[in-house]
């Protein structure tokens, strides 16, 4: 990336960035201009880097300003401070990840300190510029990561309020794998006329490979194909009572360790869970509250245990990520395939039949 700070670049590569990505690439030279900008890239490609590394750029270049960036849950703003801050070690830039269901008096005292990078749910970041703690006047950037979510129902009102707050001259940027006609209305109204648009490949990249597994003993067919391909594994439902049921029934079946996510669990229990699944291996059964945006290193496989159209690409983006490769692996009974059929012509995407090994796919 021409022109990138000498110590982000070193920090960046002590991470794994030996490539940038294109989206990182494109979104650079923008971003450092203070150009609005909205971004869309597939899964897995970096796109919080694209938008951090310009942001650190600028600042470890002596420029003032103070950023806020929105994320749609407490684990991907815990995951995307995390990655600003080891982009930034030995610099003096300090970052905060806002969120509720912890103390916030400490959040609160690092604000007051002069953090310039706030990492932020919507509800939180709201409830910090109107007690001011965090003063509107003060805020230069604000990033919407995963923007079609966070302009859609209930983050549309907050992060649009947000917005609103912010001074007219912010520099407002907007990433995600895509934006909807719908979503784009709402987009325009955040952006500056003559925005730049960076558009990387298609909505989903080639690093993951599709299948659909059929049975009509679901949770046993699933447990099966864990046992004959034991690889570290996400495997997402709908719904908090199904992904509790299936855990149950995978324990039932033998799997062990099989860890279970989402949003009815206490924020501590949540933090617990993605520590013990980021560090170690097994199986996590999850609700979309983490299809999104979240990060787990090694991810082989991928199961959608029900079809989900709005979220079936971002299930998918769990692995495959950052150049690697993964599989996808449909869990459905027979009449369910048609379905997915149609929801997967819609992304351009072709699903192969996997056989009963589990191993070795052959194409439909």
């Amino acid at each position: 990336m021409e022109g990138l700070s000498p110590v982000l670049l070193a920090n960046a590569n002590k991470m794994g960035f030996k490539e940038f990505t294109l989206v990182q690439i494109e979104s650079f030279a923008p971003i450092v201009a203070g150009s609005d900008v909205l971004a869309r890239a597939p899964t897995g490609t970096g796109k919080t880097a694209a938008f951090m590394l310009p942001l650190l750029h600028r600042l470890v270049s002596g420029e003032k300003f103070r950023a806020i960036v929105l994320e749609p849950s407490r684990e991907l703003v815990i995951q995307a401070a995390n990655e600003c801050r080891r982009l930034a070690a030995g610099t003096d830039i300090r970052v905060i990840a806002a969120y509720g269901g912890t103390d916030p008096r400490r959040q609160e005292d690092l604000i007051r300190a002069g953090s310039q990078v706030i990492v932020g749910t919507p509800s939180r970041v709201r409830e910090l510029l109107q007690s001011r703690v965090l003063a509107a006047s003060d805020v230069s950037v604000i990033v919407l990561d995963e923007a079609d979510r966070l302009l859609y129902k209930q983050f549309a009102e907050d992060s649009s309020h947000i917005a609103s707050q912010l001074p007219r001259t912010r520099q407002t940027l907007l990433f995600c794998v895509q934006m909807p006609a719908d979503m784009m209305v709402l987009a325009s109204k955040l952006l500056k006329p003559g925005f730049s648009t960076v558009r990387t490949g298609t909505v989903f990249g080639t690093t993951v490979s599709h299948f659909v597994a059929v049975g009509e003993a679901k949770p046993k067919l699933l447990a099966k194909l864990l046992r004959e391909t034991p690889v570290k594994s996400v495997v997402f439902c709908s719904t908090v009572d199904s992904a509790s049921d299936l855990a149950k029934a995978l324990r039932y079946h033998g799997l062990s360790p099989v860890l279970l996510l989402h949003s009815e669990l206490k924020p501590f229990q949540r933090h617990s869970v993605v520590k013990r699944f980021a560090a170690g291996g097994g199986v996590l059964v999850a609700t979309d509250l983490v299809a999104r945006g979240v990060h787990f290193a090694d991810v082989k496989r991928v199961y959608s245990f029900d079809i989900s159209q709005s979220f079936y690409l971002h299930r998918a983006g769990r692995t495959g990520r950052m150049r690697t490769t993964g599989e996808c692996v449909s869990i459905l009974t027979a009449e369910e395939v048609p379905h997915l059929r149609r929801v997967l012509s819609s992304f351009g995407i072709t699903v192969a039949v996997l056989p009963s090994s589990g191993r070795r796919p052959a194409r439909a």
